[in-house]
């Protein structure tokens, strides 16, 4: 069930992309969109269900002119960072505790 819903322009081609955070089954979905209502393929990253993602921004955090997803966790107290997702679509989430 999804927890968190935000969006954003994440792979940079000028149209609205959805990203929903699941907590309960511990993934993370990206709908990219095409601009009429319609969306591409879902890509989805799978997170550890006993983190309790609950909230996300959207930002360029390493200044590389690419938005980055930044997922707060909870349970496991510590932040899931997906940089470079407007390149690839097969990004490697790098965790950080805090």
């Amino acid at each position: 069930m999804p927890s968190y819903v935000t969006t954003a322009d994440i792979n940079q081609d000028n149209q609205t992309d959805i990203i929903i955070i699941d907590s309960e089954n511990g993934v993370i979905h990206i709908l990219p969109g095409y601009g009429n209502g319609t969306f591409s393929n879902l890509t989805t990253f799978v997170n550890d269900k006993e983190t309790q993602s609950f909230s996300s921004a959207i930002i360029d955090l390493n200044n590389d002119n690419q938005l980055d997803i930044v997922i707060v966790n909870y349970g496991a107290d510590d932040i899931l960072i997906l940089s470079g997702y407007s390149q690839s679509s097969s990004v490697i989430p790098i965790q950080y505790s805090i």
